[in-house]
């Protein structure tokens, strides 16, 4: 089922906010992060997400082996938060969710004793930074020469990053659309999630796939998943 009404969300939302800890996920402002809900306390979490659109935030957690005083694992302070665009209820009462992202926050305090089998906590939206300067257009267009030099070796990759250029204008949601589809490291994709600064963001993922374009898929035993 799909729920498409989505109010704007503002800081005042997130004064008391559902957190969602993972081991290894990170949610980007405009990308989709596919769940699967099995626990109680997640699946109370979701219901209630669903029936009052209430947004999730994503936290990676800093080492599940690690707990605060009330014997919760640590997580890092800023995550993403989104909301449900899609769920499926299964017969035994887990859910498969698509959750969309909206924005990156900060996780000022978690808040305990709510009455929520789940944590809360209070969070406030980080603002992007972007100058906007031929230096971003400059960064895109560099982007778009990188992508156009990986279509050889990287065809599959090469278009779907083409697609992404094509039907995402906004620099700072090309950035985060680019890094959830090329980073998979948790802690890689949690370091772009810290970055305010688009253009920063935007040299990372150049640097990242300028490597790729210079490394020669053929002299690697293990080939690049991308590669067509």
């Amino acid at each position: 089922m799909s729920n498409t009404k989505f109010k704007t969300l503002t800081n005042q939302d997130l004064e008391k906010v559902a957190l969602f800890p993972l081991p290894n996920a990170v949610l980007f402002p405009s990308t989709i992060l596919p769940l699967h809900i099995f626990e109680q306390r997640y699946r109370t979490m979701t219901r209630e997400a669903l029936e009052d659109n209430l947004p999730i935030v994503i936290c990676k957690m800093l080492d599940p082996r690690k707990y605060n005083a009330h014997g919760q694992p640590l997580f890092n302070d800023v995550a993403g938060v989104g909301f449900i665009h899609n769920h499926q209820l299964l017969p035994d009462g887990r859910y498969n969710i698509l959750l969309g992202g909206t924005h990156r926050v900060k996780i000022i305090e978690e808040l305990h004793d709510t009455g929520k089998p789940y944590r809360v906590g209070h969070a406030e939206i980080i603002q992007e930074k972007m100058d906007i300067t031929g230096a971003i257009n400059a960064l895109v267009t560099t982007l778009q020469h990188t992508v156009d030099g990986l279509k050889k070796d990287y065809t599959m990759l090469a278009r779907a990053l083409g697609k992404l250029l094509d039907e995402t204008p906004n620099p700072a949601s090309l950035a985060d659309a680019v890094a959830s589809l090329i980073l998979s490291d948790p802690d890689m994709r949690q370091h772009m999630l810290e970055e305010p600064q688009v253009e920063q963001r935007l040299d990372t993922l150049i640097t990242q796939l300028a490597a790729l374009l210079n490394q020669s898929p053929d002299a690697s035993p293990q080939r690049d998943p991308w590669l067509n």
